[in-house]
């Protein structure tokens, strides 16, 4: 059973770490049990000043896809946030 609880936890965590940075679209990509009292969830998101640059797309070469990937460690029984770590783009 997802638990919903941890990705809205998760997600506002994002949200208040970068409210002085404009975030958008934070997205969840996947939600895995840590152990028996904890959930990883990795959200992605991207910043206003992140963007493909339309050169690299027109000329066929790999661009990033400018979206930031998070991991954060939520406890199940109390739905603290344990830490917030980076997750290799894919």
């Amino acid at each position: 059973m997802i638990n919903k609880h941890a990705i809205s936890v998760a997600k506002q965590y994002i949200r208040d770490a970068y409210s002085d940075e404009n975030i958008r679209d934070i997205s969840l990509e996947e939600i895995t049990r840590n152990s028996a009292d904890s959930w990883n969830v990795t959200l992605s998101f991207r910043r206003d000043s992140d963007f493909v640059p339309a050169l690299a797309t027109f000329v066929g070469t790999k661009a990033s896809t400018g979206r930031i990937y998070k991991i954060i460690t939520i406890s199940d029984d109390t739905g603290e946030v344990y830490e917030m770590r980076n997750r290799p783009n894919d």
